[in-house]
C-alpha cells in the first residue's frame, strides 16, 4: 500500500526575482544604444519581462502534472 510520503512532490516553478530582471533590462538597453538608455525605457522592460516570467511560472504550476511544458499556439 503506498502512503502520501511515495508519491514525489510536483515542482514548484518561481520567477525570477524582479531585481534580476532589471538589472537584465538596464544591460540589455546599454548594449543596444543611446535612444535605449532612457531609465524609463529600461524600467519598463524589465516590468514587462516580469510580467512574462510570473505568467509563464503561474502556467508551469498549473499544468504542473505534464513533463513538459505547455506550448503557445
Amino acid at each position: 500500500m503506498s502512503s502520501t510520503s511515495d508519491s514525489p512532490r510536483p515542482i514548484q516553478y518561481y520567477p525570477i526575482a524582479p531585481d534580476v530582471l532589471e538589472q537584465f533590462a538596464f544591460a540589455a538597453c546599454a548594449r543596444l544604444g543611446p535612444e535605449f538608455q532612457d531609465p524609463d525605457v529600461a524600467r519598463g522592460l524589465a516590468d514587462c519581462l516580469t510580467t512574462v516570467a510570473r505568467v509563464q511560472a503561474n502556467n508551469l504550476n498549473r499544468n504542473g502534472s505534464s513533463s513538459s511544458p505547455a506550448r503557445v499556439k
